[in-house]
């Protein structure tokens, strides 16, 4: 088989472990998952992110609530490397999902922080 029609069958980066999760009050999370993007067969087919974090909520409060989810990147020492963000309004007493995509790859980083928090302003 020639070199340029062999594919990746794995993933192209490292997992990160969640270090800390923050969740605002009347909000519950009800899982999260951090998922790593494979390596395309070609430039094109490629995400443009290198991975996501994607995960399940609640809103135990009886109005509409403006939510954001923030996940930073952090290195082995604790410091910031990133940020990024997800927002989501959701109903009050309903369920919702988020998902914050990773754009730029760190190979510093080594853990990750979730805070799910509610904003004053739609």
């Amino acid at each position: 088989m020639a070199e340029d029609t062999i594919c990746s069958n794995g993933p192209a980066f490292q997992h990160l472990r969640c270090d800390d999760i923050q969740v605002a009050d009347g909000i519950a999370l009800e899982n999260h998952i951090f998922l790593v993007s494979q390596l395309p067969c070609c430039a094109q087919l490629a995400l443009p992110y290198w991975a996501k974090i994607t995960g399940r909520i609640i809103n135990n409060q009886p109005e509409e609530v403006l939510l954001a989810a923030e996940v930073t990147l952090l290195d082995h020492d604790g410091s910031t490397l990133a940020d990024y963000t997800d927002v989501i309004a959701l109903e009050g007493g309903q369920k919702g999902e988020f998902e914050v995509k990773l754009v730029e790859y760190y190979d510093r980083a080594k853990t990750y922080r979730l805070i799910l928090k509610q904003r004053e302003q739609f």
